[in-house]
């Protein structure tokens, strides 16, 4: 397996296991985050769950632009979460925002990685 073959694996199973959590357990999240809407977890976490299957396509064989959207939608994952946390328009939790901050982290080790193995199939 290449670089680009592994970043792709961890980010589908790390999409898929907080997918599950996300749409299993939402209300744990809504206390966690201390916010009231459950049913925004349970819809990320589908979502999520959409788009692990999304990234596990492309694992054994890939299509540049497909990874190149898939790098897009980390980027948006981070930016995303960087607003939650400097703007704070939902009062989310200091809990709720250091996770956010992690995934944000983990998202863009998976971005980074990605574009690493990316560039070094095509030296794109």
């Amino acid at each position: 397996m290449n670089l680009l073959q592994k970043t792709l694996a961890a980010n589908a199973t790390f999409s898929t296991f907080s997918g599950i959590l996300l749409a299993v357990f939402p209300e744990k999240f809504t206390e966690i985050f201390e916010v009231e809407n459950a049913l925004v977890f349970r819809v990320i976490g589908v979502v999520l769950l959409f788009f692990a299957g999304f990234v596990f396509s492309q694992v054994k064989e890939h299509n540049d632009k497909l990874v190149k959207f898939i790098i897009s939608q980390d980027a948006l994952w981070v930016i995303g979460s960087a607003l939650l946390i400097l703007i704070q328009p939902f009062g989310i939790s200091a809990s709720g925002n250091y996770m956010i901050g992690g995934v944000a982290v983990v998202i863009l080790l998976f971005g980074l990685g990605q574009i690493r193995g990316l560039k070094i199939l095509n030296e794109w």
